[in-house]
């Protein structure tokens, strides 16, 4: 498994590593399905989880190399919770305008990692 780290990493086939994901398993109400199984079985799930985010959604914005294996990072990725109000409301925005960060995959809050 090789996890995109924000570089534009041509052979990268995940987004998140192990210690991301048991991160996150480690806050749901059953993690015991992901922690019963090996880290190889939890790459696995991690490449597959990967796979389906780049199979299911149409990325905006261009990728930051044409030669990348993944959709991010990109750059005028549009982002809709940003608009013109919030940039002025919040200066830190300023320069990235409506736009995610290049390095900052946009995950839906209902998008999960599916266990193995």
């Amino acid at each position: 498994m090789i996890v995109e780290d924000g570089s534009a990493i041509i052979t990268a086939n995940a987004y998140v590593g192990l210690d991301e994901a048991n991160a996150f398993f480690a806050n749901q109400l059953y993690p015991g399905a992901w922690f019963d199984q090996s880290d190889a079985q939890k790459a696995r799930a991690i490449i597959t989880a990967t796979t389906a985010l780049e199979a299911c959604f149409k990325w905006h914005g261009y990728a930051v190399n044409e030669q990348q294996q993944l959709g991010w990072p990109r750059i005028f990725g549009r982002d809709p919770s940003r608009t013109q109000k919030q940039i002025a409301t919040y200066p830190h925005l300023e320069g990235i305008g409506p736009y995610w960060p290049p390095d900052q995959v946009p995950i839906p809050s209902d998008c999960h990692l599916p266990a193995p």
